[in-house]
């Protein structure tokens, strides 16, 4: 459990630093409210569901919970961590990363039954951060392989006949709205991350994000496909005990952005004192995401929930 508070808390927790650029957003409203961590949120292609990882109950589950309403619904249980959901395009099924037979390979249940639990990789390395295409045929994700020097790969596996396809080095993928590219972000340089654009097919790698001041961290796409959201974070780097993405301890979280994907108007839309990460873009046009920043006043660095706006106006 250690390993997994440390996972959420350098990925979700950052500190305070001055970046230019803040645009005052408005309706700010906070979706989950219990103890504990509840992180990396992801919302059905109707705007109306939610699923998320939250360990309220011990270890890390997945739990589902309309924005508009109080009820959370528990989908995993079990001993071990289960962490990244994503829902398939159609609302029927979740995809999500699990330790339950040792290291995290990715699997996929029945959304509202939770039942028909179908394991999809079965490595000996790490497999996290699973999204679906949008024609439900293939999930992209990072892939981990531990060594002298660790290497993060995206690979794409047709969910039907498992047949694996790698298209290059990064974490936490993300397909776009038409299945076409691929956003994520890459270690360019020893402690610093940026973001880049990948064809589905593995052509045109295009780095749409650099900054000197931050890393760029865990993109997600808008619904129209012509923005990426993201998190700037820490640069710096860091060691921990051997575990699930510890070397990502160097990047933390700080404020949400927002780019074209061209690469042009780059703009900070939070600007709180609790850090903020693992943005997600609904179709209804709100900016979900994890912060601390209730936390932060009550001095609570294990109590992070989720939170949506909705931008006034983007450049």
């Amino acid at each position: 459990m250690k390993r997994l508070l440390a996972l959420a808390v350098s990925l979700v927790i950052g500190c305070e630093v001055s970046v230019p650029e803040y645009n005052q957003v408005a309706n700010l409203t906070q979706i989950t409210s219990e103890k504990g961590m509840n992180i990396l949120p992801d919302i059905s292609s109707d705007g109306k569901e939610m699923a998320f990882s939250s360990n309220r109950r011990g270890n890390f589950d997945i739990f589902i919970k309309k924005p508009e309403e109080q009820a959370v619904i528990q989908r995993t249980f079990g001993r071990e961590d289960d962490l990244f959901p994503s829902w398939s395009s159609d609302g029927k099924m979740l995809a999500f990363s699990s330790n339950r037979f040792g290291s995290f390979d990715i699997f996929i249940i029945d959304a509202f039954s939770g039942h028909d639990t179908r394991q999809i990789t079965f490595d000996s390395t790490d497999e996290i951060a699973p999204d679906w295409s949008p024609d439900g045929k293939n999930l992209v994700f990072t892939r981990i392989r531990r060594g002298d020097e660790n290497s993060y790969s995206i690979i794409i596996v047709d969910v039907e006949t498992g047949i694996q396809t790698e298209l290059t080095n990064g974490l936490f993928p993300k397909f776009s709205p038409d299945g076409n590219r691929i956003c994520f972000q890459r270690g360019i340089e020893e402690g610093k991350q940026s973001i880049w654009i990948i064809n589905s097919d593995g052509t045109m790698e295009t780095e749409i994000v650099y900054n000197p001041i931050f890393s760029a961290v865990t993109p997600s796409w808008s619904i129209d496909g012509e923005r990426i959201v993201y998190a700037s974070a820490m640069n710096g780097k860091g060691k921990v005990e051997k575990g699930l993405i510890e070397e990502l301890v160097a990047y933390r979280p700080i404020d949400i952005r927002t780019v074209k994907t061209n690469g042009s108007n780059d703009t900070q839309i939070t600007g709180d004192s609790g850090p903020d990460g693992f943005p997600v873009w609904s179709p209804d046009g709100f900016i979900y995401f994890c912060s601390l920043r209730e936390a932060r006043e009550a001095n609570d660095e294990y109590n992070i929930n989720i939170f949506r706006m909705r931008l006034q106006s983007l450049p």
